[in-house]
């Protein structure tokens, strides 16, 4: 089922990185209306019969309350996979394509594309998170991704 998540995937490259659109405070996932990472996701797990709780819309809600927690080393063909940018809290979220590539919807894209892991560490999420931000942003992750997670 996994290469099927990615053929669902593959269906919105190049639709437009929306914030917040496409979650579920929009009762229909339109892909119209754009994406962000977490309803980029959540339409394409619904697509493929996945069914999330209605409590879940941002990345943050993934990492912490659906699917389980895997190492780095188990990651596969469609398994998620989340980043920090300040080390507080999940706030990015993409499907698994590759040893070091994802495909996901970013503003920094724009859109739904994919990316190489570096190219992430470099522009958007660096690999570890600066400690002298730790005053200004008291930290619960200090790397680089967060995690991987199967469904």
């Amino acid at each position: 089922m996994k290469p099927e998540i990615i053929s669902i995937a593959e269906k919105y490259l190049g639709i437009p990185f929306h914030y917040h659109k496409c979650d579920l405070h929009h009762q229909q996932l339109d892909p119209k209306l754009g994406f962000d990472c977490s309803g980029f996701v959540r339409l394409v797990l619904q697509e493929a019969g996945y069914h999330l709780p209605s409590g879940i819309i941002h990345a943050r809600e993934l990492f912490d309350f659906w699917g389980t927690h895997i190492s780095p080393e188990q990651a596969q063909l469609g398994d998620l996979i989340f980043f920090t940018q300040r080390g507080t809290t999940p706030n990015h979220v993409a499907f698994v394509t590759g040893k070091d590539t994802v495909i996901h919807c970013s503003s920094r894209i724009p859109g739904v594309g994919y990316s190489t892991l570096d190219f992430l560490f470099e522009t958007i999420f660096p690999p570890s998170i600066d400690p002298n931000m730790l005053a200004k942003y008291p930290k619960k992750y200090f790397s680089n991704p967060l995690g991987y997670k199967r469904y």
